[in-house]
């Protein structure tokens, strides 16, 4: 069988990770395997040493613009007929994000139009978490609702995620399958060796309890809230914690000036993207995300695997997974999560066992 998974992005993340481990199975069952995307990055080369050729769509891209959605519909269709006339045919395509999504347009009047697979991540625009525009938000539903008609089988990672889109009638009531993420077991570093790598990078106060996260900096992860939460945190609390955060994006710059405005420059450190992140995260005492909305973020995963607790919203299918020692926090609450945070530091200081 010869299968082409399709992803907006290469670059590192959860949605990445899931297509890695699921082209390396599939590739051990015997099939072929080809992953295309709008350009190369941390998943491309790490599928190049599985022998997993890449192929990039110039019009494949993060965007809205419906000009490069048109564009890639034709490039997608072109793709897929070339081979068929080759006797390559695409038996099946495994779409992984929403931009892709469109190029299933392309394929309807193919000779032979391969099976369509598509595994939705999180909502994102159509989750309640996404405030911005209400007509992005409404174009965003009404293309995918016309996209998702001429796909084969709708894979979604956690049950609130499949529950909202059948809610917001995005897919009929009888549509729709929930697959949890696996996670690979992760070599990680011990917690001294973690840390003293990650303070060569920046060096921060030691014997502080630190919190820690791996992220994007982009609208949908918060970040900025975790930054408020934390200046709000009581002294006795603040003087005992400092803040690792792993992970680079957009808001970078924006989110620089916030914690000098908030004068949390020796509170806050921001160590950039590292690769192979997940390997430091025993570092960390207390591990958080902070997100407007998700789906199963695969960094939760790891963190769990870690042993970490962790505090997380109460978004997505967040509150599916999250285990005994592990605390949810309303979205958005900065009481709420100052409660949860201070409790856990609490009981830290008191020398009780979190980790799991």
């Amino acid at each position: 069988m010869r299968i082409l998974f399709l992803i907006t992005t290469a670059d590192i993340g959860g949605a990445q990770k899931y297509v890695f481990l699921n082209a390396k199975k599939l590739k051990k069952e015997g099939n072929e395997v080809i992953l295309g995307a709008g350009g190369g990055g941390w998943l491309s080369e790490e599928l190049k040493k599985w022998g997993i050729p890449f192929f990039i769509f110039k019009n494949l891209k993060r965007s809205l613009n419906p000009v490069y959605a048109l564009l890639f519909v034709f490039e997608l269709r072109k793709f897929i007929k070339e081979r068929q006339e080759e006797g390559a045919k695409i038996d099946a395509i495994h779409i992984n994000s929403s931009n892709p999504l469109f190029g299933v347009w392309g394929l309807m009047f193919l000779k032979y139009r391969p099976k369509i697979i598509f595994t939705i991540h999180g909502l994102s625009y159509l989750s309640p978490g996404f405030k911005k525009n209400p007509f992005v938000k409404f174009f965003v539903w009404l293309t995918m609702k016309i996209s998702l008609s001429f796909v084969d089988d709708i894979i979604f990672v956690c049950d609130y995620d499949l529950k909202m889109a059948r809610k917001i009638n995005l897919i009929g009531q009888n549509r729709g399958r929930v697959v949890y993420n696996e996670v690979e077991p992760i070599n990680f570093l011990d917690k001294n060796s973690a840390i003293s790598e990650l303070r060569k990078i920046k060096n921060f106060p030691p014997e502080k309890i630190i919190i820690g996260t791996i992220t994007r900096f982009e609208y949908a992860k918060n970040n900025e809230f975790l930054m408020e939460a934390i200046s709000k945190l009581p002294k006795e609390i603040l003087d005992k914690i400092v803040c690792l955060i792993i992970g680079d994006g957009p808001e970078r710059e924006n989110l620089k000036l916030q914690i000098s405005k908030l004068k949390l420059g020796d509170k806050i450190f921001l160590l950039g993207p590292i690769p192979e992140a997940s390997r430091f995260l025993k570092a960390f005492d207390i591990f958080t995300i902070t997100s407007r909305y998700e789906g199963v973020p695969y960094v939760l995963l790891e963190a769990m695997l870690a042993g970490l607790p962790i505090i997380a919203p109460e978004v997505g299918g967040i509150p599916e997974i999250i285990k005994e020692n592990q605390y949810l926090f309303k979205p958005n609450d900065i009481k709420s999560f100052i409660e949860k945070i201070s409790n856990l530091i609490s009981r830290m200081s008191g020398g009780q066992p979190l980790s799991s």
